[in-house]
Order: C-alpha cells, then sequence, then structure tokens
C-alpha cells in the first residue's frame, strides 16, 4: 500500500486497483478483527477532515441528498473518530456472516478496537477514544439519505451512547457502544463494505476521506471518473478548490 498514490487521481485508481487484488475472496468471519465502513458514510462528507474538531455547522448537498452536521459541545466527529464507527459495523456484520443475532448494543474490549484501528495502545489512546465517542453521542446529524429502502428526512447521533463496563481494569476496560437506529439499519441492510487494514495507517484526513470515496465508488470497474468539483464537495475539504487541485 502505498499512500503517495493518493496524491493525485491516476494515481488514486492504481491505488485502490492494488488493494483490491488483495481483497479478492476475502470472507469477513475470516479475518480476526473485520472492518466495514457503511455506504453513506463512505460516499458522503459527514466527517471533518482535520484532527482537531471544529465547532461550526457543515452542511452538503448534491443531486437531491442533504447532510447538516451540528456538532456538540465537544465538536464535530472527525474522520478519525469513524474508526470506531468502523470497527463496530465490522463486528456486527461479521456477527450476521455466521447466523447470529444482532443487537445494536456492543460489548468490546478497548485493546480489540485500538488496536484494530491502529490507534495506539495505553491512557492516551484511551482518552482519544472515548473523546472520539463523545462527539459521537453529542452530534447531530440531519440528512435525508435513503437506507434500507427507507426514504425520510431524519435527525440523530451516530452513537445513542456508551459507557464503561470495568472501570476495575485500567489497561482493557470494556466499552458498551450503542449505534443509532440509523445506523444499525444501514447494517441490519448490509450496506457495508469492507475497508483495507491498510487505511487505519493513513494520517491524512484528505487521504483516508479519498480511499472512503473510492472504496465506494470503483466496484468492480477498472477505474472511476469524477468531475474535480464534485468530489471536492464530496471529500468535505475545507481548501478552496485550487488548492484540492
Amino acid at each position: 500500500f502505498e499512500r503517495a498514490g493518493l496524491d493525485g487521481a491516476p494515481g488514486t485508481v492504481a491505488t485502490l486497483r492494488r488493494l483490491r487484488s488483495h481483497e479478492v475472496g476475502w470472507h469477513v468471519e475470516d479475518l480476526a478483527d473485520p472492518l466495514e465502513g457503511d455506504r453513506a458514510t463512505l460516499e458522503f462528507p459527514f466527517f471533518s477532515l482535520c484532527k482537531r474538531p471544529g465547532n461550526s455547522v457543515r452542511r452538503y448537498e448534491l443531486a437531491g441528498v442533504r447532510i447538516e452536521i451540528i456538532p456538540s459541545a465537544r465538536g464535530a466527529p472527525t474522520i478519525y473518530d469513524a474508526d470506531v464507527l468502523y470497527y463496530c459495523t465490522g463486528q456486527l456484520t461479521e456477527a450476521a456472516n455466521r447466523g447470529r443475532s444482532l443487537c445494536k448494543t456492543l460489548h468490546v474490549r478497548t485493546y480489540d478496537l485500538l488496536k484494530s484501528t491502529q490507534r495506539g495502545l495505553g491512557g492516551g489512546p484511551m482518552q482519544r477514544l472515548i473523546q472520539a465517542l463523545d462527539r459521537l453521542t453529542g452530534a447531530r446529524i440531519k440528512t435525508n439519505i435513503r437506507t434500507d429502502g427507507l426514504q425520510a428526512v431524519e435527525s440523530f447521533g451516530l452513537v445513542d451512547g456508551y459507557r464503561l463496563l470495568d472501570r476495575t481494569c485500567v489497561h482493557d476496560p470494556r466499552l458498551s457502544i450503542t449505534l443509532s437506529d440509523w445506523l444499525f439499519r444501514v447494517v441490519q441492510a448490509r450496506e457495508v463494505l469492507t475497508l483495507h487494514p491498510a487505511y487505519f495507517g493513513l494520517t491524512s484526513g484528505l487521504e483516508r476521506r479519498l480511499y472512503l470515496i473510492l472504496r465506494k465508488h470503483l466496484g468492480n470497474q477498472p477505474a472511476w471518473s469524477i468531475r474535480l468539483e464534485n468530489l471536492h464537495r464530496k471529500s468535505g475539504s475545507e481548501s478552496s478548490l485550487r488548492r484540492f487541485r
């Protein structure tokens, strides 16, 4: 996996093609730590690309799709916060593939979550994980994106709530994370895509966002094209189009 390949459109397609060659034949149940992204957040800019959470309301509209992200006092969710969601949706998808019943509340080991998403281990990463959950819980999303065949304007937080289940285990406390009805419905409808583990090693928010967009749109095509103006809007980048080029 070459991060440099994400700097321009030709390199991006070539990089994704290399990643896809490794994905052939993957089955979620064969993976120790499956990581799945829901199609909606892969395609549309739900998350800030900055590591430092912003406090401004962001709006996106294209081809009839509307999204409004209203941050909480802790700030807006970032693309790095989304790692928590992708870990949870991966766990649910694996459970579904194994024929298990699904519940929108997951009990997870923080060690497994942090290791799978390459967030590091220890007190610092644990604190940042809790901060990410605070933003995912507190921010409100308002959108008309169709999920599981349902077309409606909905307002929700991506995570309904969380709690630490074992505070006595300092190094590996257990977390209970409850996903929103909206996100749980997406997983139940199998509107998810497997993410390459190397994605979580990307340090640039824009690199991550470009990968997610292409992961959603490339499909089985050898290449995919989009107007630069539309890619700029889909990315959620706050830089000017001229700088984005």
